[in-house]
């Protein structure tokens, strides 16, 4: 799919935060009009209240699906930039700029049975996916493979709207590879994460003869496949 022909700058109004767990909070808003994106996009984020000299704008990727009124973002608040600050300090009823959407990988797949492959906050692209299949009724069998170091997130949400959820850390993930590779050797692959983590868990299906892989496209990272 390519990317959503976008030029317009959507305002949306936050809402409220929630913290999924240490470091890691969900942000809700809602836009005051429908904004057009693809399941499992990433969009520009401007926000207000950031010091000048400071760059205002960061990339995240929808935890919402395009069926919903309000957007969310998954978003890791542990640097502690100026971007950060302005992000924590959000109150009820202010005003943030969505623009730029773009896309981090094909969606609906071509193929109907899918396994994708998630590190850590990457999964967040995946679970706006499975909440659009299901809105959709869309016939894809999906298998989500799921590396995180600690909490998992959305674990309880993702287990419910995949068909298999595997959730596992980076020492296990080999394993639970060469399982969905045993039992979906029909299947395309996706993978999303980190650019370590995109780059080994590729490696990982390259060694096993996986010939159908699809990479983020987030800044770049389908460049290393």
């Amino acid at each position: 799919m390519t990317d959503v022909p976008l030029v317009a700058t959507y305002r949306a109004v936050f809402r409220s935060r929630r913290t999924e767990y240490e470091g890691v909070e969900t942000y809700r808003f809602i836009p005051d009009e429908p904004v057009p994106f693809a399941a499992g996009a990433y969009v520009h984020l401007r926000l207000p209240g950031v010091p000048d000299g400071e760059n205002p704008v960061r990339e995240f990727s929808f935890a919402s699906a395009p069926h919903e009124r309000e957007v969310r973002f998954a978003i890791d608040t542990r640097s502690g930039s100026p971007y950060q600050r302005a992000l924590q300090a959000l109150t009820e009823g202010d005003v943030v700029e969505l623009f730029k959407i773009k896309t981090h990988l094909t969606w609906p797949p071509p193929d109907r049975e899918v396994v994708m492959v998630a590190g850590g906050v990457g999964v967040t692209p995946f679970y706006s996916q499975l909440l659009d299949r299901v809105a959709r009724a869309l016939p894809i069998s999906i298998t989500l493979v799921h590396a995180a170091h600690g909490k998992h997130l959305y674990a309880s949400e993702l287990r419910s709207l995949a068909d298999e959820y595997v959730p596992t850390d980076r020492n296990g993930l080999d394993a639970a590879l060469a399982s969905a590779i045993e039992k979906h050797p029909l299947a395309a692959y996706s993978i999303a994460g980190s650019g370590s983590f995109v780059a080994g868990a590729a490696g990982a299906l390259r060694a096993r003869s996986v010939a159908r892989i699809e990479a983020d496209n987030f800044n770049g990272l389908a460049d290393l496949l």
